[in-house]
């Protein structure tokens, strides 16, 4: 542990060095890509300090799962936006070298399904239900970011962190099988007939390829 906060501290008092060349990067995240969101991300900074600003639209999230599955996939519709700060420890400048970063990231999305339910005169109708959510989450990342040439990057990276959401659904909408609490992963804090809270630890691992310009 104390090993530990050494290289902490020895991240967060690495700073700014005189004669230190500013840099500026482009990034994506090819794996997260094809799961859940696309992302791009911007990288400025000096020394071994640095900003990184992100949006994502998000096309799928994680839901509750049924029977045995712990966790599916639903489709979704949302964006997400990140702010990080970075220290990296490195001989060598940034942008490359080992990091710690914390992030604030926020997101705003939506999820939805599609029933077919019989009307009174028998006819099957269908119905689009959704749930509307925010997420509001704070993480702690650990990663090595190595260069290649004068342009491209390769960032490797985990934390763990919280999430706090808040789901709800419209108020003509009313069906206790599709709710937040029955969809969205998490603790609940506190709910209602249309509203809910919840709260989750969150793991994030991923991959970044960028480009120096």
């Amino acid at each position: 542990m104390c090993g530990g906060l050494v290289l902490l501290g020895s991240l967060i008092t690495s700073g700014y060095t005189q004669d230190a060349m500013p840099f500026r990067q482009l990034k994506l995240h090819p794996l997260e890509a094809g799961v859940s969101a696309v992302r791009i991300e911007y990288e400025a900074g000096q020394g071994r300090k640095s900003w990184q600003w992100g949006m994502a639209y998000v096309h799928h999230v994680q839901r509750e799962g049924e029977g045995f599955a712990w966790v599916e996939r639903a489709p979704a519709q949302g964006v997400t936006f990140r702010l990080a700060r970075r220290w990296y420890n490195a001989k060598s400048e940034a942008p490359r070298g080992s990091y710690f970063s914390p992030l604030l990231f926020y997101r705003l999305a939506t999820t939805s399904k599609t029933e077919s339910n019989l009307d009174a005169e028998g006819h099957y109708v269908e119905e689009k239900k959704h749930i509307h959510y925010q997420v509001l989450g704070l993480q702690a990342l650990f990663g090595h970011q190595a260069r290649w040439g004068q342009h491209v990057t390769f960032d490797v990276y985990g934390g763990v962190g919280a999430r706090l959401k808040y789901g709800w659904v419209p108020p003509q909408q009313t069906d206790p099988l599709y709710y937040p609490t029955t969809e969205l992963l998490g603790k609940t804090l506190v709910s209602n007939e249309q509203n809910a809270l919840l709260w989750t630890p969150s793991l994030q691992l991923g991959v970044a390829l960028g480009y120096l310009f």
